[in-house]
């Protein structure tokens, strides 16, 4: 997503293709203007930075290492290896603005913004007995459905992978994520939220 720098703004193509990631990030009157220079064929200049300059700054809010003022966490997955003494080796992240994969052992964070992704649910499959594999956390009763805190085993449960596209192009997944519908359902709802 980090692209941007190497969008040229006078570019008809580059500017179609920059909408159709960012589109829920414009604002619906420049997503207008820009829709019409881009049929018209030519992108007035202070347009084009008007739209670098909100794209940037939603870029810099979601690479952001601290959460944001009105951050909140709504689902989250610890990854743990070891057998006597367990240590988290990744953390999975949902919050109300982005999609977050962090792996501590190589020191790697993979960050989306929610209003960008696509979620696809993958090798779904349904097991008679199980723990849940990520736990809904907050915001219980305040319009997401599905949302509540929960850790214990199930008799049977559907798990599947998680997997987050931006433009069609696959970012990360989630693998083996119990109720990976009810995730995706929550993300969908959190993209009408927030749009812009």
């Amino acid at each position: 997503m980090s692209e941007i720098a190497h969008f040229n703004l006078k570019n008809v193509e580059d500017v179609q293709k920059l909408l159709n990631v960012f589109k829920d990030v414009i604002p619906a009157n420049l997503e207008s203007e820009l829709k019409k220079a881009i049929k018209k064929g030519e992108i007035p200049e202070q347009l084009g930075l008007q739209i670098k300059d909100i794209v940037q700054n939603y870029q810099e809010k979601i690479m952001s290492k601290e959460l944001l003022p009105d951050e909140e966490v709504l689902w989250v997955h610890e990854v743990k290896k070891g057998i006597l003494k367990r240590e988290t080796v990744e953390k999975w992240i949902i919050t109300n603005h982005r999609i977050m994969k962090l792996n501590f052992e190589k020191n790697q964070a993979f960050k989306i913004g929610v209003l960008v992704t696509d979620v696809v649910v993958m090798n779904k499959r349904r097991e008679s007995s199980g723990s849940r594999v990520g736990t809904f956390t907050g915001r219980g009763g305040r319009g997401f459905v599905g949302v509540g805190v929960s850790s214990s085993s199930s008799k049977s449960m559907t798990y599947g992978d998680l997997v987050f596209l931006v433009a069609g192009k696959e970012i990360f997944r989630f693998y083996g994520v119990s109720d990976p519908d009810g995730i995706k359902r929550l993300i969908d709802n959190l993209k009408k939220a927030t749009k812009v």
